[in-house]
């Protein structure tokens, strides 16, 4: 698999992206050297086993990895797991100093705690190339950008608790079924709280995001 991506001289240049279900058979790559740009890869479902500082790792769904130009890439995906996979290749003058911005150099696997935005713009990428409509290359870029940033929240976020995960459960509904009368107290009931403790959280964590309660 010889794979060669020269750098680009803008400042932040997509080269390409790509989608694969393995389902037919096992598959992978050995580049010793690496690439010459980056490659994000997340892995939306099954898994990948991957060498990583010397040793093989099995990367399981809902984790993301960064690999940076001249870094070894070996890894392979088998059949039987059925992984399916994204990945993104960019490389520009710039690309050193949004990572340090967005606290990236240091990352390899990112865990990812909704895939919406990395799954969303990935996707969104290889329609732009595919499509080839006016002005693609800008929206390429955004949305790459949008990754990245995506990329930098998830692996600063800090750990949730059990609390938080209920009540940002009752946000998703709320987006969803916003003509309901649900009261505080079926809300409540749901997350297993009291109704002091939910309003406590909703208030301290969630009331920023534009939601109101009944």
């Amino acid at each position: 698999d010889v794979v060669c991506h020269e750098p680009s001289q803008l400042a932040f240049e997509v080269n390409c992206a790509g989608y694969s279900i393995v389902e037919e058979c096992d598959t992978g790559v050995t580049r010793p050297n690496g690439l010459n740009d980056y490659q994000i890869i997340y892995i939306k479902d099954g898994c990948g086993h991957y060498v990583l500082d010397g040793k093989s790792t099995k990367i399981s769904a809902g984790n993301a990895l960064l690999f940076k130009p001249q870094e070894p890439q070996i890894y392979r995906y088998y059949q039987a797991e059925r992984p399916q996979i994204c990945w993104v290749h960019f490389s520009g003058t710039d690309v050193e100093n949004i990572l340090e911005k967005l606290e990236l150099t240091d990352k390899t696997v990112i865990p990812i705690t909704n895939d919406t935005v990395i799954w969303d713009s990935i996707m969104a990428i290889i329609d732009e190339f595919n499509l080839k409509r006016n002005g693609f290359m800008l929206s390429v870029e955004a949305h790459a950008k949008s990754v990245l940033v995506d990329l930098s929240r998830n692996s600063t976020a800090l750990p949730k608790s059990k609390n938080q995960k209920a009540v940002e459960r009752i946000c998703r509904k709320l987006q969803s079924e916003f003509s309901r009368n649900t009261t505080n107290a079926e809300y409540a009931a749901e997350c297993d709280m009291s109704v002091p403790h939910f309003l406590l959280i909703f208030k301290q964590n969630y009331l920023s995001l534009g939601f109101n309660l009944i």
